[in-house]
């Protein structure tokens, strides 16, 4: 929630030696200042209890302003999820002329703020929507120009596409985002709205995990190494072996994250610290993946994988290799007649499925998958022996399993 605060802006002084009384509203360790129209002299103002010193129906009249602030801010979060200080200031400072903007023009611009205030994995929703949609529908045009039956033809055609109901959802969700922010700074107004008669529809979710006799036969294949498809098979072998790592951290991984024989790092999306040992087996997939100069241990993204969360360009990049990757696994999948399509989420959550299926406690692989954890430092995490070593364990024992030791 942002916060708000009554100051003196002592930034602009003005010639009788006054002040502007501001209402100060503080997101993102950055701000914006409401006007309230009024100067003060630093004598006529308290800033500890943030009132004007002798007078009542002043402050009176500044604390409803600042109570319409606060009705605004609630407003804006009831509609918008992730909201920013590029929002807070677009809903306040108005009198800022908002260019005009295609939908997609606008949708690319949020995609940016938030890959600028380090939200990546938004702003990957964000494009991934975006580029879905653009498939099936003209985005390319003034908000105004969108209506209700755009929205129906558009699920219909993904349907028909093949895309999961759940991926509309998405889609959908992400879209009707970007029109309350679009309503909400004035480039289009609110009797607009397309989505007061549409409902977004949710598919079931089965679960989707490969048993341990799967994960055998995908482990067992043997792909050469000029085989196309040889690095993205052992990059989904690593990602097993690393305890269902997430791709986006494995391609973050680097030297630094070795640390007396482990692999020890922070997951992006949560900020737990993992520590797993580095067996034999992850050592052997790392070298063959690494196979000349490499900044990271995986050999993706040699040279800007570091800006992930800081570049929408290189966030793209990233997006687009995972769509790669992903494709590459259910080929696999196909060369192994796997009933389930092979990808990045399957390789992940059949981790914990086999570790369940090898009789191992719910609480045990919680542990394993970093659940129980809540961002230990490093130090900490090594204060913790006899856990790491029960980890290793079962790790071990997952990875005698499933490569046939």
């Amino acid at each position: 929630m942002p916060k708000i605060k009554l100051v003196l802006d002592k930034r602009r002084k003005k010639k009788s030696g006054a002040y502007p009384l501001v209402i100060r509203i503080r997101q993102d360790n950055k701000f914006i200042d409401v006007a309230t129209n009024y100067e003060l002299h630093p004598h006529q103002f308290d800033d500890k209890t943030e009132l004007v010193v002798g007078d009542k129906a002043l402050n009176k009249h500044l604390k409803g302003e600042i109570a319409k602030c606060k009705d605004k801010l609630d407003s804006l979060e009831k509609l918008i999820e992730e909201v920013s200080i590029e929002d807070i200031r677009a809903l306040f400072l108005k009198h800022k002329k908002v260019t005009p903007a295609t939908i997609e023009e606008f949708w690319l611009e949020e995609a940016q703020k938030l890959a600028e205030i380090g939200k990546t994995g938004n702003a990957r929703v964000y494009l991934t929507a975006l580029n879905g949609l653009k498939l099936v529908m003209s985005l390319h045009i003034p908000f105004q120009d969108l209506n209700h039956k755009h929205l129906l033809d558009a699920e219909l055609k993904l349907l028909k596409k093949g895309v999961k109901m759940n991926t509309v959802s998405v889609y959908m969700r992400t879209l009707r985002a970007i029109c309350n922010k679009a309503i909400f700074i004035d480039l289009v107004d609110q009797s607009w709205y397309p989505f007061f008669k549409y409902k977004i529809k949710k598919g079931k979710t089965l679960p989707k995990t490969l048993n341990i006799e799967e994960m055998k036969r995908y482990f067992a294949l043997n792909l050469p190494h000029h085989h196309p498809l040889y690095k993205s098979y052992t990059i989904g072998k690593l990602m097993f072996l690393l305890r269902g790592i997430n791709y986006k951290d494995l391609v973050k991984l680097t030297q630094q994250n070795i640390i007396n024989k482990r692999i020890v790092y922070e997951r992006s999306k949560t900020k737990t610290v993992y520590s797993i040992g580095l067996e034999a087996e992850i050592e052997n997939l790392l070298e063959n993946l690494t196979i000349g100069k490499s900044k990271n241990l995986t050999g993706i993204m040699e040279n800007d994988f570091h800006l992930i969360d800081q570049d929408l360009l290189i966030l793209k990049k990233y997006s687009q290799q995972l769509h790669v990757f992903n494709n590459h696994l259910k080929r696999i999948g196909i060369l192994l007649e796997l009933d389930i399509k092979l990808s990045t989420y399957v390789m992940r959550y059949s981790y914990a499925n086999i570790a369940r299926g090898l009789g191992f406690s719910v609480e045990e692989i919680s542990y394993l998958l970093g659940h129980k954890s809540s961002a230990h430092a490093v130090t900490e995490i090594y204060l913790e022996q006899f856990d790491l070593q029960k980890l290793d364990t079962i790790n071990r024992k997952i990875i005698n399993v499933v490569t046939g030791r």
